[in-house]
């Protein structure tokens, strides 16, 4: 069609005005089902049977009818117990399916900025299983994208397809997830079954995090000793460190002669849900989903051990559930303000979008669009959010490829030193913005070792506390 153009912006502020019509819609929902069982209602049958049945006929309709709000029964246990089976059994509501009509939008407007996408087969393929419901099928392309390795199409709007399938699946538990990420939302449910994820934090990470000095660190940070480190210094350190349970407590003394710290947190392990430090599934869960972890609490003891004083100036740079736990201490007053102050906070590959972001600390985040991890809180490239206030946002893109590449601290380190038109790279920006920390001498490193809920001794062993 000659002279035809979509602006995709424009259809994020369509999908934000249809997400407005689906929750008011969602509000009636209730509103109708109270009608059903109305006293005044049912009372009118003893003077006018005929009236109060059409009354009542026409208010089921409303609440079950696909003409009508479709499947909209809410409001009281019996209600929102109906509405569940009838959910299970295929129905719909009218406020769901505007709802993902408004998220289908976002999926569009991504697609006209990324013409690649438009020719990804198996992407469309998924959207639209997931639009009619047909989650077998969604699973099953799913799987083939993952063997392609095109999971970089994926990652681009994972938000979106997470809520597609939240709002259109069979299952009304996980619907609340549909609805945060329209919104922008914190997500309070895991997205397959819809188990309340606050409680299930606590139970997969119940303990308190300790650490322990390490004998060693690795010679690439024990390299900065005696010079100036940059930030990509400090990523090269995260990628020594690895996802084995263990921290760097750097000591810097800047130009004007004060002595601040850096503090380096690694992000998730991939090998066990399940370990004896921090850095696991269970860890990275309640830290994204709680401002406390005993990720933090193993922090805040590496930082005692590490005699760092009260009220010193603190950069915190972590990545993946690193970045996370960074921006949980960061908003902790206890912490931030009162034991240290924390003026500056790096976020790298970190799905931190809705932690809060305290007066006074410069707070910096970079996400990759063809990494699923940082869209993990809903916010990616399709959402019409704006970024929090009080924070820099630098996004970067690395093409085709998917996990774990677009995820590794490497990657993310050589998108950030790529230079921009002008020769200048976002790592050359980030050292001028933090100069107080890259600009002076690094005088000290420290590396400690994590654990969750267990003592860990100098030889590695991990013992019973007490």
């Amino acid at each position: 069609m000659t002279g035809f153009h979509v602006d995709p912006d424009e259809l994020r502020e369509r999908s934000v005005d249809l997400a407005a019509a689906a929750e008011a819609v969602r509000q009636l929902e209730p509103v109708v089902t109270r009608a059903l069982s109305d006293a005044d209602v049912l009372a009118s049958a003893a003077l006018s049977p005929g009236s109060a049945l059409r009354v009542e006929r026409a208010l089921w309709h409303a609440a079950t009818n696909p003409a009508g709000l479709g499947l909209a029964l809410a409001g009281g246990t019996v209600a929102d117990l109906a509405d569940g089976i009838g959910t299970a059994l295929g129905g719909r509501g009218l406020a769901e399916e505007l709802a993902a009509d408004a998220v289908s939008l976002r999926i569009s407007a991504v697609t006209y900025e990324r013409p690649e996408l438009a020719t990804s087969a198996g992407l469309q393929r998924l959207t639209a299983q997931l639009a009619e419901g047909e989650q077998g099928a969604a699973a099953r392309t799913l799987a083939d994208l993952v063997e392609a390795a095109a999971m970089a199409d994926v990652a681009v709007v994972a938000p979106e397809l997470v809520a597609l399938h939240a709002l259109l699946d069979e299952n009304p538990l996980n619907d609340p997830l549909g609805w945060e990420i329209l919104h922008g939302d914190p997500s309070t449910v895991d997205p397959i079954v819809g188990l309340p994820l606050g409680p299930l934090a606590r139970v997969l990470d119940p303990g308190r995090g300790h650490a322990t000095r390490e004998r060693h660190t690795g010679p690439r940070a024990q390299a900065l000793v005696g010079r100036s480190a940059g930030i990509g210094d400090r990523l090269g350190t995260l990628a020594e460190l690895g996802n084995d349970g263990r921290v760097v407590v750097e000591t810097v003394r800047g130009q004007d002669g004060t002595q601040r710290w850096v503090v380096q947190l690694p992000g998730m392990r991939s090998d066990d849900p399940v370990t004896g430090d921090p850095q696991d599934l269970a860890g990275a869960v309640r830290a994204a989903t709680l401002p406390d972890s005993a990720y933090s609490d193993a922090v805040r003891e590496a930082m005692r051990l590490a005699d760092v004083p009260r009220g010193a100036q603190l950069l915190l740079v972590g990545h993946s559930a690193g970045g996370v736990v960074a921006m949980n201490l960061t908003a902790d007053p206890a912490f931030n303000g009162g034991t240290y102050v924390v003026t500056d906070a790096l976020a790298v590959g970190s799905p931190v979008d809705h932690k809060a972001v305290p007066a006074g600390t410069g707070v910096v985040t970079v996400t990759n669009d063809r990494d699923l991890v940082p869209a993990l809180d809903g916010r990616g490239p399709a959402s019409p959010e704006p970024v929090a206030a009080g924070r820099t946002e630098i996004r970067v893109d690395s093409g085709q490829g998917g996990l774990p590449a677009a995820h590794a601290i490497a990657t993310y380190r050589q998108l950030l030193a790529a230079p921009g038109p002008d020769g200048t790279s976002a790592l050359d920006v980030l050292d001028a913005q933090l100069a107080a920390y890259t600009g002076g001498t690094v005088t000290d490193v420290q590396t400690f070792r994590l654990s969750d809920g267990a003592l860990v001794t100098r030889d590695g062993r991990v013992s019973a506390p007490g």
